[in-house]
């Protein structure tokens, strides 16, 4: 098979979600994100350890609350945006 060495406008991002960096995980992001460079991607590595992602929603993400006596997950999601606040990671 032949490489297109030639850079496109494509793109890939790879996501890493694994506690040791040097991990056969993390080897096989790099090695990945090298491949797709040598097809012509631009590629990125996302990894969630490093970057200390929270899966979990909670109310602890939310600066200004709607609601003190409950957590509805839509309802506060819906309230930072239309007060332009961002959730806290």
């Amino acid at each position: 098979m032949a490489i297109n060495k030639e850079k496109t406008d494509q793109s890939a991002l790879i996501v890493l979600a694994h506690p040791e960096r040097q991990s056969f995980n993390g080897f096989l992001a790099d090695r990945a994100a090298t491949t797709s460079d040598d097809l012509g991607f631009s590629a990125s590595i996302a990894d969630l350890y490093r970057e200390h992602f929270d899966p979990v929603e909670g109310p602890q993400h939310f600066r200004v609350r709607r609601s003190l006596d409950r957590f509805v997950p839509m309802a506060e999601q819906s309230h930072s945006s239309a007060a332009g606040q961002f959730p806290i990671g």
